[in-house]
């Protein structure tokens, strides 16, 4: 006999539509439960305010919190525009990063010419302000006077330590903040006066730190930065304090030692040891814990 082939699925649909359909009268439907579409309400951070911040950052402003990167980078961003013959200004979150207890830094900051001006991140929730006078010294201004961290040595050695083996910093004593939070307003004031004046970076600038805030929001609002509140700014004196942090540049790849651990090169011209250093990892053709150069190799 033949064999018939049934397909189910067109029968299915052809008994599905023979059934009856029951009808509902609009008033037997409770709205209530029906499923309707959430509006979403609109916060203050979908508001725009000015470069990469919103209504959010603003507020933050004003109700004393940290400075985040959006805020520093739209600053930094207004001072580019204003003051054009400096360089610098790069967006802070070039900075490296430690990912598995290597630093990582895929793109990084860019070396720069002098006068030069940058606001970095520590790391460690501090701004800091590093500039780069026309003579070529290069000052760190902190307004907390804490320990250069190895995130800082890195981003000051990308900026400023090309063909370099020993980068000098000058840290000169500045004026400091009241709180633990006010590091990015002092970074961007510092930053401010010696772009408008040279560098006069120092503990003879006295800035009036309870108006600082509102000083910031007018500036960036208007699109133009005027100088923040001062009580007192006088000469620079003579005996400014100043310490010199030395940063050791001694691997090939250019980046500070402090990034990980160094060997040095084992071999000897005549009674002289060699003085070469390389990263561990930088360090090619180790043989257990001996490593030659490639002169001694």
């Amino acid at each position: 006999g033949e064999t018939q082939i049934i397909d189910e699925k067109k029968n299915s649909t052809e008994i599905n539509k023979s059934l009856p359909v029951k009808k509902r009268k609009i008033d037997d439907i409770n709205l209530d439960e029906m499923e309707t579409p959430t509006k979403k309400t609109k916060t203050l951070s979908d508001l725009p305010w000015i470069g990469y911040c919103s209504q959010q950052h603003k507020q933050n402003i004003l109700n004393n919190k940290y400075l985040c990167s959006d805020i520093i980078i739209s600053t930094q961003n207004l001072l580019k525009f204003e003051f054009p013959e400096i360089n610098g200004f790069q967006e802070t979150t070039l900075a490296p990063v430690k990912v598995n207890g290597k630093w990582v830094s895929e793109t990084g900051f860019q070396s720069q010419e002098s006068p030069s001006v940058q606001i970095h991140h520590n790391g460690n929730a501090h701004w800091v302000l590093s500039l780069q006078t026309r003579d070529g010294n290069i000052y760190l201004l902190d307004s907390l006077s804490l320990n250069l961290t190895t995130s800082l040595e890195y981003q000051l050695t990308q900026i400023y330590g090309k063909d370099k083996k020993k980068l000098i910093i000058r840290i000169p004593d500045v004026q400091k903040q009241q709180n633990s939070i006010d590091c990015g307003l002092f970074a961007i004031a510092n930053a401010l006066e010696f772009c408008q004046s040279g560098f006069k970076g120092g503990t003879h600038i006295t800035y009036e730190q309870k108006y600082m805030r509102e000083h910031l929001i007018h500036c960036l609002e208007n699109g133009k930065f005027t100088h923040f509140p001062k009580n007192y700014f006088g000469k620079t004196p003579k005996n400014l304090k100043t310490k010199t942090h030395i940063i050791s540049i001694n691997c090939d790849c250019g980046k500070p030692d402090t990034i990980e651990d160094m060997v040095g090169c084992e071999g000897k011209t005549g009674r002289k040891m060699c003085d070469v250093w390389a990263h561990r990892s930088c360090a090619k053709n180790m043989k257990g814990n001996s490593w030659f150069c490639e002169v001694h190799r």
